[in-house]
């Protein structure tokens, strides 16, 4: 077997190739462009292509370009994990760091057949990943900008957090666009704020609450220093959120759009023509698309795992279990996919409400005393051996089997049932 390790940055990559017996067979250095892609697959090519297997890690974007080149030539390349790769290259080796060190060391280590390696995605996989993690990016930069708005109230207005149950209501918004201050605020009369939110759909403010407004303006701790120019910066803040927020949906429709992909239909119907794996997955109450598409853009086809329990393991929702002579204990796992965990726990906690089934399991756990965040664990796992089960059986929920003895013919003889 021939091994190469492929160590990548923004412009270029650096390349080792060993072969079984860790012999140092090239090592080399090459700028991304066509033609120097060219001269890796000419160098490869003094090899059988059915040997050799070629390791990068999943770092940032940079791996995308040599990756997709060379799997579009059929090469076997492995995405890996850089927690990993970093955990091995600290072991071999106390040198100092070098890309070049780096490559032999990825390359060191697809030999030891003990790599875990992540999923390359295809097709509209890939489309729903790279949305999915633009969306969350996008998510985190509204979280701080809310904080930023949060922090410059203080200056402009005190007292306004005490006024709204969400500073960041539609009501609220358009109050601050229009008197962004509480110098602003305080001049005006009970019936221009009744007017203001007259035009708001589905407001119900009225005279009572825009006079405790204006009165709280009127007797505002908050000092007018330099309040023209805190007006503006929160006015600036305001827009800045909304064309985020606007950005946020805009991608939430395209992760819809896609979800509707071709190959995320199966080839073959057995309920009725419009059977897919996205009906199957949004059957389970609790579950909505954004969980759905972190899953699909995260995990990719979930075929691929041979049973639930190696899905599971591969998201990381699995107890660290931490032994020392006598002392034995559990806690949950920091590692697995981030952005998958958030979006089970969030549907882990929809379903509580509006799952009885899985309500259920959480309330047997808190009888049995376990806390609200282990019985919460136990919900998470059963529901993601559920999502795998309704997609590779080619199923809707079935709230029945959601408790099942699996010693019964129908459970051993499930794909023969559907």
């Amino acid at each position: 077997m021939i091994y190469v390790g492929i160590d990548v940055s923004q412009e270029k990559a650096n390349y080792a190739i060993i072969n079984s017996d860790n012999k140092i067979i090239n090592q080399f250095v090459l700028k991304h462009s066509n033609e120097n892609f060219d001269k890796l697959i000419k160098i490869l090519s003094e090899f059988n292509k059915k040997d050799i297997i070629l390791g990068i890690e999943s770092t940032g974007n940079h791996w995308r370009i040599p990756t997709y080149y060379l799997l579009e030539r059929d090469f076997n390349i492995v995405l890996l994990n850089p927690f990993y790769t970093h955990k091995f290259l600290s072991l071999i080796s106390n040198k100092t760091k070098t890309d070049k060190i780096d490559a032999l060391g990825i390359a060191k280590y697809l030999k030891t057949d003990e790599f875990k390696k992540s999923i390359i995605p295809v097709d509209s996989h890939a489309d729903i990943k790279a949305l999915v993690k633009c969306a969350e990016k996008i998510q985190k930069q509204i979280c701080d900008q809310k904080r930023a708005i949060s922090n410059t109230l203080v200056s402009a207005f005190f007292e306004f957090k005490t006024l709204f149950k969400n500073i960041f209501s539609v009501t609220a918004l358009t109050l601050l666009k229009q008197y962004p201050s509480f110098k602003k605020i305080a001049s005006l009369k009970p019936e221009n704020l009744v007017k203001l939110f007259r035009n708001i759909k589905g407001n119900n403010f009225n005279y009572q609450k825009a006079l405790k407004i204006i009165e709280t303006a009127k007797n505002s701790v908050t000092p007018d220093v330099c309040i023209e120019q805190y007006e503006n910066i929160l006015l600036s803040q305001i827009d800045i959120l909304e064309a985020m927020i606007k950005a946020k949906q805009n991608i939430d429709k395209k992760i819809d759009k896609n979800l509707m992909a071709p190959d995320l239909k199966y080839s073959d119907t057995l309920t009725n023509d419009n059977y897919n794996i996205v009906r199957s997955i949004l059957s389970i109450p609790g579950v909505g698309k954004k969980t759905l598409a972190a899953i699909i853009g995260m995990c990719g086809d979930l075929s691929r795992f041979e049973n639930s329990t190696k899905f599971v393991g591969y998201i990381g929702l699995y107890p660290q279990i931490i032994q020392s002579g006598k002392k034995n204990r559990t806690k949950a796992h920091k590692k697995g996919i981030r952005i998958v965990k958030k979006y089970i726990h969030l549907a882990a906690v929809a379903s509580i409400k509006h799952n009885n089934e899985l309500n259920k399991i959480f309330l047997d756990a808190i009888s049995k005393g376990k806390t609200k965040q282990q019985a919460l664990a136990k919900v998470k796992y059963k529901l993601l051996k559920i999502i795998w089960h309704l997609y590779n059986y080619r199923i809707v929920y079935d709230p029945s089997k959601v408790f099942v003895n699996k010693n019964v013919a129908w459970y051993i003889n499930v794909k023969e049932l559907y």
